[in-house]
């Protein structure tokens, strides 16, 4: 917010863009003028500013200033006001934060606010970071991972869990534990699948035919959903 010094200096150029009368401008120095732009750099371009900006000129040329001098000076000037801008944005989406944050987290209902702490010992808070989509996935997965003894599951890009034991893909379809995809929609089970954040979900890099996902329930959401 300017000073009620830059307020009076930028209301007098004000008055002296209109009536072109400088005796209302002689009193300012040259030193307060551009104290006084850097206060308005929003205003760039208007009457008052581009009155500010030639009084410095001319105060320049009266102390024998060269060009040089001048443009380091307005570089300068451009530098501050640029950070004072940015200053003024970083403001104002720390202010206006309470308002769409909970719109954004809202609409994406895939998004999973990261904790300060990755071992997540609310167990409630945990699960409620997750869609109810991504919730009854991780439970499929680990329900089969649980009853068969595995380390990992091997899963079909259409959503299909393959045997490794039997090399043969189940009749197991995760995509009908899911009731937003449909049978076989590989497109939307990607989608799916890879939005589940790797503490519930991870993925195993592996390379094989079909490039299958392979995967494995953490130690902390076995314990988790055990209970």
């Amino acid at each position: 917010m300017p000073t009620q010094r830059a307020i009076e200096i930028a209301n007098a150029f004000t008055k002296y863009a209109k009536a072109g009368d400088k005796s209302i401008i002689k009193q300012f120095t040259r030193e307060e003028i551009e104290t006084t732009l850097l206060q308005y750099h929003l205003d760039r371009g208007w009457v008052h500013y581009v009155a500010m900006e030639k009084r410095i000129e001319e105060l320049k040329e009266g102390q024998g200033l060269n060009k040089k001098t001048g443009a380091n000076w307005y570089k300068k000037t451009e530098i501050q006001a640029a950070l004072i801008g940015g200053l003024f944005l970083l403001l104002a989406a720390f202010i206006s934060a309470p308002h769409w944050w909970p719109w954004f987290k809202k609409e994406n209902p895939n998004f999973v606010e990261r904790k300060s702490n990755p071992q997540l010992t609310n167990e409630k808070i945990a699960l409620e970071q997750l869609s109810n989509d991504q919730v009854s996935l991780v439970k499929e997965i680990w329900q089969y991972q649980k009853e068969n003894g595995l380390n990992k599951v091997i899963i079909n890009r259409d959503g299909v869990i393959f045997d490794e034991i039997r090399n043969e893909p189940t009749t197991i379809y995760l995509t009908s534990e899911v009731s937003s995809i449909p049978k076989r929609d590989r497109f939307r089970f990607e989608q799916l699948i890879l939005s589940i954040p790797t503490f519930f979900l991870k993925q195993i890099p592996e390379t094989r035919w079909g490039a299958p996902y392979v995967v494995t329930i953490s130690e902390e959401v076995r314990e988790l959903l055990n209970k």
